[in-house]
């Protein structure tokens, strides 16, 4: 049985393959599915993924990801990354710069992205026998899950979401801008951060810290976003 069905690109080095599967499940069994898939390497699926969550979010660059795809969400809901995946979901997993994101082809939408970090086999030289190599075994890694923000512009100003995005990213590690996009009315006058999700109240006010403007609830009219913060930066976005 699969959870998750895995592609590779084609320059994707054979080193970094168990960290991959460790950092998605914690388990050596998606590594034996994965070589078990290597031979087929749709990297046209790969590039049709990439092109795709491009759209909405800077990917790293001068890294070709490795492809996942969900198989069995059941067997996945133990992990925070997986708790909102559906069967179908793509996973992007970018080795080098750290980072996982999950994609939904069927409604074009990122649904989370993670911070990677992993920690690779270490050597040491024992007291007793200074000749003695110890091999550690490499440790699971640590996801850190990053909050995802939708900025909407409430203004009439052109490329205002993107000057806050570029300070946010500047400024904070653990935030991930994940679309920019319009609102439903543009006549804001002061910068708007929701906390969606209702559980990231140091996180808004750290937010509220950096980029400024208020701290408040969804207003009327606006669509409630697929992400953990909204901000609606307004005509004044300092203020």
């Amino acid at each position: 049985m699969k959870l998750l069905s895995f592609q590779k690109p084609s320059k994707f080095k054979v080193a970094t393959v168990f960290l991959v599967f460790a950092l998605v499940a914690s388990s050596t069994y998606f590594y034996v599915q994965y070589k078990n898939e290597q031979a087929s390497n749709p990297a046209r699926e790969v590039q049709e993924t990439t092109a795709a969550v491009s759209k909405f979010m800077e990917l790293p660059q001068n890294e070709e990801p490795s492809l996942a795809t969900v198989t069995e969400k059941e067997k996945l809901q133990d992990q925070e990354f997986f708790k909102q995946a559906e069967n179908g979901d793509k996973v992007l997993i970018y080795i080098d710069a750290g980072k996982a994101i999950l994609y939904r082809p069927s409604t074009g939408k990122i649904i989370d992205v993670t911070s990677i970090n992993t920690n690779p086999t270490a050597t040491t030289l024992t007291p007793e026998n200074p000749k003695e190599v110890v091999e550690k075994p490499i440790e699971t890694p640590v996801i850190e899950k990053k909050l995802t923000i939708t900025l909407l512009n409430g203004s009439e100003t052109t490329g205002i979401t993107k000057a806050i995005e570029d300070k946010i990213v500047s400024s904070l590690e653990n935030f991930t801008v994940v679309s920019r996009q319009s609102a439903e009315k543009t006549t804001y006058q002061e910068t708007l951060i929701v906390d969606i999700t209702g559980g990231n109240k140091e996180a808004t006010e750290s937010l509220q810290a950096t980029i400024g403007g208020e701290i408040g609830a969804l207003p009327k009219g606006e669509i409630l976003p697929d992400s953990d913060i909204l901000v609606i930066v307004g005509t004044n976005p300092e203020q």
